[in-house]
């Protein structure tokens, strides 16, 4: 699998990092509210350029909350670079504000489990947006142990992995505001964990 959802909930140590209290900290200051983890999404990408990468799009077209109300915070577990690919951002694209979100069709066709059964190599990963003209990408380089937040709103995707050796792993970590609305998804199953 080129990701997984929801590690944090088999894997303590990764529940561990989820409520840790630094990033939590953090996150309550960039948002200017108490939050709450809701989701996790850890991202495998072999060496050689076998995963396609992401296409542009914005995480809040999952959970549909309130416009600013979700925080990504990515773990990066590899270097992140030319050769190993990585993510890239549209600084400011969240001002524009949420675009249109698919419909339960797209949503549907969009599922890890649906585009590798009926449309590999077709569909890639994210619910893909037009970027809207004016939005310059902003290619992410850094080592392992980086760790960035971004808009729920902001837009952005992942480029493959063309290192014949080296693999790129990542975790993204959701946050809401406590209070929050948001949609479960019903492959997401995304849901609120009590803070210590």
């Amino acid at each position: 699998y080129s990701r997984t959802y929801n590690l944090h909930r088999k894997i303590p140590l990764l529940e561990v990092l989820i409520l840790d209290n630094r990033i939590l900290k953090m996150a309550d200051e960039l948002q200017g509210s108490r939050v709450a983890p809701i989701f996790s999404n850890f991202f495998f990408y072999k060496p050689g350029g076998e995963d396609s990468g992401t296409v542009p799009h914005q995480d809040n077209s999952g959970p549909q909350t309130a416009y600013g109300k979700l925080l990504v915070c990515g773990v990066m577990l590899d270097d992140v670079n030319d050769e190993t690919g990585g993510l890239v951002l549209y600084p400011r694209s969240h001002l524009i504000g949420d675009l249109p979100w698919p419909s339960r069709f797209e949503t549907m066709v969009n599922s890890s489990w649906f585009a590798k059964v009926f449309m590999e190599d077709v569909y890639s990963l994210g619910s893909k947006i037009q970027i809207p003209s004016g939005c310059k990408p902003l290619r992410l380089r850094c080592g392992a142990g980086t760790l960035i937040f971004f808009h729920g709103s902001m837009i952005h995707h992942s480029t493959k992995n063309l290192s014949p050796s080296k693999w790129r792993r990542t975790l993204y970590l959701h946050y809401v505001n406590e209070g929050t609305k948001f949609l479960r998804g019903w492959d997401a199953q995304r849901k609120v964990m009590a803070r210590p």
